[in-house]
């Protein structure tokens, strides 16, 4: 007995010595910014490091904590060099130049595309419209853009102001913002990062529907014809415009889309519309390019219904009359009462 009682006080004592030995470990509150972010942390903020956890953490990366094998992200300053700072405010890294005629896939349209403003400087479908039937020019008659030949003042009611879904295919041209394709087993699906806008290409051989409801964006089906992924789109919601100077259509009208990837970086869109209770004529839209951006993250610009209220209250109050709009602009004022505090994302004041 006595034997054994001395083997487990010897074990207790080598045991405190190897403790000592080590380093005692201590607890200390570490701020995210301070230095190599910490191993472990429990739900206090407290965490534990010791002389062997703070060599390990040193080769940890930033911005990140373990638990077991695992990574957590955690607070840190981050570069993100090709990400969109604000409403058009973008730092891009446009695929190289010398990528241009490297091989790529024809059919592979995945991946970030922007619009080439060269290519769209009109901002609208295309540049000749034809002829417009009689129901087309009532309906026309009907719009108030806030731009263009036609601008209105105060009592435009282009729906893009009140957070109305742009509708197709005037999300592409108003205005130039990136473009995220999804190609997936039974669909094509289009994320715009302007109003943060979701568009569904159904690639399931299913038919367009004959007498649709409408839908902002409409109902699109689409299959790829050698090289070139073609679309038809009908039903797209009648309070939609072309463009942002008033350009109308009906719930009848059907547009077919052709995208063609012409070399690595490079894709062309052609668009054609048919409609004849308000065109005269089929036509023909000016092409479209885009550019690959391989590194971008879009950022989502979604409309807020806040935002645009408070830019309606704050600033369109100081649009022209209607009657005055051709008439010199009055001063600008210098403090816009009453004081209100802008929404953070800008996209209320990026008119």
């Amino acid at each position: 007995m006595r034997n054994y009682l001395l083997g487990v006080l010897t074990v207790v004592v080598a045991g405190v010595i190897v403790y000592f030995a080590m380093g005692r470990t201590s607890m200390v509150r570490v701020s995210p910014t301070d230095g190599p972010k910490p191993a472990m942390q429990d739900d206090t903020g407290w965490i534990e490091i010791g002389s062997t956890t703070e060599t390990e953490t040193m080769k940890r990366p930033d911005g990140t904590f373990y638990k077991g094998t695992s990574v957590q992200t955690t607070v840190a300053e981050q570069e993100r060099p090709n990400t969109q700072l604000d409403q058009g405010g973008y730092v891009l890294e446009a695929a190289p130049e010398s990528d241009r005629y490297n091989p790529f896939p024809r059919r592979v349209m995945s991946g970030v595309w922007e619009v080439l403003g060269i290519s769209d400087t009109a901002e609208t479908v295309g540049t000749r419209v034809p002829p417009m039937t009689a129901k087309g020019k009532a309906m026309f008659a009907l719009t108030r853009p806030g731009t263009g030949p036609r601008a209105f003042g105060r009592d435009q009611n282009d729906g893009d102001s009140f957070c109305d879904d742009l509708g197709w295919p005037r999300v592409i041209y108003q205005p130039i913002r990136p473009v995220e394709f999804f190609p997936l087993s039974d669909r094509m699906l289009q994320h715009w990062a302007y109003r943060d806008q979701w568009r569904t290409i159904w690639t399931d051989g299913r038919l367009l529907p004959r007498n649709p409801d409408p839908l902002w964006y409409g109902y699109a089906t689409g299959k790829w014809v050698g090289d070139i992924f073609v679309a038809d789109t009908t039903g797209v919601d009648d309070r939609t415009w072309f463009d942002r100077y008033g350009t109308v259509h009906s719930l009848t009208m059907m547009v077919q889309e052709r995208w063609r990837r012409l070399d690595h970086n490079t894709m062309q869109l052609n668009i054609t519309v048919n409609d004849p209770e308000i065109y005269t004529e089929v036509w023909e839209g000016n092409p479209i390019l885009l550019n690959y951006y391989p590194n971008l993250e879009v950022d989502a610009l979604p409309c807020s219904g806040s935002e645009e209220f408070f830019y309606l209250q704050q600033m369109r109050n100081f649009y022209p009359k209607d009657e005055d709009v051709d008439k010199p602009a009055p001063k600008a004022p210098t403090v816009i009462a009453p004081p209100v505090r802008a929404p953070n994302t800008g996209v209320g004041l990026s008119r």
